[in-house]
């Protein structure tokens, strides 16, 4: 195993600390169908997130966007948009199916919860994940 995965492995395991056997086995899946979809993103220009880039960025500006198949659901393709909020530099991640616009996803997407999945998404540093919008 190479230092990348063993940190991922070291924050997976730091996910499931205080969780029932039934959310840590959600969150398990969820990280797996993650692993899968990093080989089909595309992200653009992305960087890692931190709080000053945050603070350079205006509010409602996008972070970074991608696209991909859902491993379990093969014709299905969905897209994610990663926001800056109008809070105190906050920023989420939303997804929807890959039909909708970006604008469509920033206001009506399902937004991501998994710490491990948003910093997949998302590479960012600790500070800039503790403004991430739940």
């Amino acid at each position: 195993m190479d230092d990348q995965q063993q940190r991922a492995v070291d924050n997976i395991m730091e996910d499931l600390k205080g969780f029932t056997k039934a959310e840590a086995e959600d969150i398990i899946k969820e990280v797996l169908m993650t692993k899968c979809l990093k080989k089909v993103w595309s992200v653009k220009n992305m960087t890692e997130l931190t709080m000053e880039k945050l603070k350079e960025m205006k509010p409602g500006e996008v972070i970074a966007t991608g696209s991909g198949t859902y491993p379990e659901v093969t014709d299905i393709q969905v897209k994610w948009v990663a926001v800056r909020g109008g809070g105190y530099h906050d920023w989420a991640i939303y997804c929807h199916s890959i039909d909708k616009s970006e604008e469509y996803i920033r206001t009506q997407g399902n937004k991501m919860f998994t710490k491990s999945v948003i910093k997949r998404l998302v590479p960012c540093n600790d500070e800039a994940y503790g403004l991430y919008r739940f």
